[in-house]
Order: C-alpha cells, then structure tokens, then sequence
C-alpha cells in the first residue's frame, strides 16, 4: 500500500508540474541562425545552460558570463554581461552564470554566478537591481521563484560535514540591500526540491545496497509562517 500510495503521489505531482507547462506561449524561433556570444574572454569551458522561454513567449540564453534577452521572433531586447565597462570590469570579469531562475511576480531575473555572486536584473529592461557577493562556507543555491521571493538550498555537507540541507525561502530588498530569510526548514541531504503554485515537495532517493532496490521518498514540506530572520543565511 505504502508503495501505491508513493507512485499515485508521484504520478500527480508529475501531472501538476506538466499541467503548469502548457499555458506559457511557444516561441516564434528566428528563420535564420543567430549567433550569442560571451563578452569577455574566459579559462574555463562554459557551463552548458538550455534557453529557458518564459510566460509571454521571450527567451533568456545565457552564453558564459552574458545573459540575452530575446523577443519571441528571435530579435534582442537587452543583454547583459557581467564585468561589462560599466559594472566593475575590474571585479567580475571572468565571472561565468551558472543558473538563471524567472521570477513572473517580481519580473527579474536572479542569476547565479561563479564565487557566490547573486545578481538581480529586471527582465525588461536588463538593468541591474541588485548584486551581493556572498561570504562564508555554506553552499547555497538557489532553486526557484517562490511567491515574491526565491527558494534556496544550503549545506555544509560539501565540506565534509554531515548535516541536514536547509531549505530556505528569502525575499530580496533591492532598494536596501537586505536579503531576508523568512523561513528555514531542514530537509534531507541531497533531497529534490519541487514547486507546484505555493506547495512544496521534496524527493529522496534511497539504494539499499543489500536488496540492490532503489525506493523513492515523497514528502510535502508544510514550511513555518512567521520565523523572519534579517539577513541572508
């Protein structure tokens, strides 16, 4: 029964995910090629990031350390790149995106950057709303948009500690500088966070190496109402 329940659970949230999906508009993808490029050069081999097209048919690419914005026939409407002439080249240039998330409530764009480097664009306009480099051991990600804010993944677990990971919802103050976490919740390490409208899930993967069987934990996270926390985490 255990079992039924896990796959019936996985089934819906599988649907809830998909169903969310299928009201965004469809690009109109450009007749000719166009070609994006990085803005400064770099050592590394870029992080391979899809285009990700957003609810009103425009398309974020990232290539390296510069983000485009593209109208739903292809066409620019802003980009950005970080280290540019007018954005402390001097500090972040070679600094590369490594995840770009969407926020439709804010309209901005929250990009995660090498050496924990967070910043906040508007996503018409491609203007800078906010930039914090972050300090400390915790990794933390962000996952996704999340009411007016963002969720994020912290863990000490990366530098050889064996601690839960914390789930954490924050809300960015652009205009003061404040990230302000309002709740924290730990969950398992290496748990798969998942957002459908304002519920979340998480799933664990578990191997039993005796059985050699794989089993899936669902859980529904049920995250505190008022334990505001100023500041980040």
């Amino acid at each position: 029964m255990k079992s039924a329940r896990t796959v019936v659970s996985l089934i819906c949230l599988a649907t809830c995910l998909l169903g969310a999906t299928r009201h965004k508009a469809k690009p109109q993808l450009p007749a000719s090629e166009v070609e994006l490029t990085s803005t400064h050069p770099s050592g590394h081999r870029p992080r391979q990031i899809p285009p990700q097209v957003l609810p009103d048919g425009r398309m974020v690419v990232v290539a390296d350390d510069t983000v485009y914005m593209l109208s739903g026939d292809g066409k620019r409407v802003w980009k950005y790149a970080i280290g540019d002439e007018s954005d402390d080249a001097s500090i972040y240039s070679g600094e590369a995106v490594w995840k770009v998330v969407f926020s439709a409530a804010l309209s901005e764009l929250l990009l995660d950057c090498d050496d924990n480097l967070t910043i906040l664009l508007d996503a018409d306009t491609g203007k800078v709303k906010y930039k914090h480099q972050h300090q400390g051991a915790e990794v933390d990600a962000i996952l996704s948009a999340y009411r007016n804010g963002y969720l994020g993944q912290g863990s000490l677990a990366g530098y050889g500690q064996h601690e839960p990971d914390s789930l954490f919802y924050e809300e960015i103050d652009s205009k003061s500088g404040e990230e302000n976490v309002i709740w924290s919740v730990d969950v398992p390490i290496d748990a798969e966070i998942f957002v459908d409208g304002d519920r979340i899930y998480y799933v664990k993967r578990i191997y039993t190496g005796k059985t050699g069987h794989y089993s899936i934990r669902l859980q529904e996270l049920h995250p505190p109402q008022a334990t505001q926390r100023p500041g980040g985490i």
